[in-house]
């Protein structure tokens, strides 16, 4: 047994780590707060989050905590450290041979993804036993950091300019992800109460492709928990996902097109009373845009947000970067990269829990980029890592408790006979 279990209290079920744990949490939460109420200090979470880790390094090696704890905590994410080391591998080879530069976009993107990520495995080393607890206090830090964002822009003009149908708040904002991803664990875990204050919060900023989600879960929790995960199953997904990903890139490749637009723009107004740019926010035209420039966009990992954000071809629009993880993957790796980024990306998959909180976030990839925003990507990994490493279902594995039955009873019958 690990020596810091030890540590722990019976009574209260808290660890020596526990103060350090929450003092960490506050620590990254409040320079994510931060960064979103202030534009020049969007970069400090990340920071912070190099900050938590050495700390956490620090406590590791003073207690002596043995490699194989640590080799065992990084692997339940070890095909998410696959997929980061994928986009640089290969970003790198196409800059290399076809650019003879190596992007420094690329790399920081990169790091922004590697930073919850490792802080995650920190979390699962420290706190081993109480790691299921972490996501409830996550949930009171991230409804704390949502009302004092809220306060900060509350106005009876701002609350009159809200305006569900058109996706239009000056309160919307990413914590509707954390929120709803949130909203998922609790149907999991049947906390019906927290499943309810995380939808009342995730409707409160203002995204209405994750509200949606979110209230859909209601069924899909429902059916995956009854969806016993084999082998085969996850195989036939695997392929399922690669196969939806790629349509959903062909989708928006579809309304972009300006001869699409103008024969659909018809039928958009009829039905949903605004045009196919207004129905997607903006996005359509932008790709459309984008797409004219007729450059070639395939430069590796992070390139089209350089590319966005360079002067020279700035593209006038709300969206200094693509809006869709696949669609950014695809015209930065094209179709191999998206291949191979979905399939890693459900490799990790272990149980129908996992295979749920993939689909959620895969689903959410297609109207927003999430990889290197740290606030949703930090809770998906949380959630992942209590999937993987706490759910007692395991794929193309019998259950344990009816051969454990099976052979109580032959026990008991065989000491009957004697």
């Amino acid at each position: 047994m690990n020596k810091w279990i030890y540590h722990l209290n019976p009574k209260s079920g808290v660890s020596k780590y526990s103060l350090l744990v929450i003092v960490q949490l506050l620590i990254v939460h409040t320079a994510i707060l931060m960064g979103d109420m202030h534009a020049k200090l969007k970069y400090a979470k990340y920071g912070a989050f190099i900050l938590v880790i050495f700390m956490s390094f620090l406590v590791i090696c003073k207690d002596g905590i043995k490699l194989k704890d640590i080799l065992h905590a990084a692997k339940g994410y070890k095909y998410y450290f696959y997929i980061i080391l994928f986009l640089g591998v290969y970003s790198m080879i196409i800059q290399v041979f076809f650019e003879r530069a190596l992007l420094k976009r690329t790399y920081i993107e990169l790091l922004f993804m590697c930073c919850p990520l490792i802080f995650c495995v920190c979390l699962k080393i420290l706190e081993k036993e109480q790691f299921n607890k972490l996501i409830d206090y996550i949930l009171v830090i991230y409804i704390l950091m949502f009302i004092i964002r809220f306060a900060s822009k509350l106005s009876i003009p701002g609350i009159l300019s809200v305006n569900f149908l058109k996706s239009y708040s000056p309160y919307e904002c990413e914590y509707s992800q954390v929120f709803g991803m949130l909203a998922v664990f609790f149907l999991f875990e049947k906390k019906y109460f927290k499943f309810v204050v995380s939808i009342i919060f995730a409707i409160f900023a203002m995204k209405r492709f994750e509200v949606l989600m979110a209230l859909m879960s209601v069924f899909g929790v429902w059916l995956f928990m009854r969806l016993k995960m084999t082998s085969k199953k996850k195989n036939a997904i695997v392929i399922l996902a690669v196969l939806g990903n790629i349509l959903v890139v062909g989708f928006l490749y579809f309304l972009a097109y300006r001869s699409t637009a103008h024969m659909l723009e018809g039928f958009f107004v009829r039905n949903f009373g605004t045009s196919i740019n207004g129905f997607t926010s903006g996005r359509t035209d932008f790709l459309a845009s984008l797409l004219d420039r007729g450059i070639n966009l395939k430069r590796g990992f992070g390139f089209t947000t350089y590319f966005l954000r360079t002067d020279k071809y700035y593209i006038k629009s709300a969206f200094p970067v693509i809006h869709g993880d696949q669609l950014k993957i695809f015209l930065e790796m094209g179709l191999f990269g998206l291949i191979s980024f979905v399939t890693l990306l459900y490799a990790g998959v272990k149980n129908t829990r996992g295979l749920y909180f993939t689909l959620y976030l895969n689903a959410i990839f297609t109207f927003n980029h999430l990889l290197d925003i740290s606030a949703s990507m930090f809770v998906f990994y949380m959630l992942i890592g209590y999937a993987n490493f706490y759910s007692d279902e395991k794929v193309g594995v019998k259950e344990p408790i009816k051969k454990s039955l099976y052979l109580r009873s032959f026990k008991k019958k065989y000491l009957e006979a004697q």
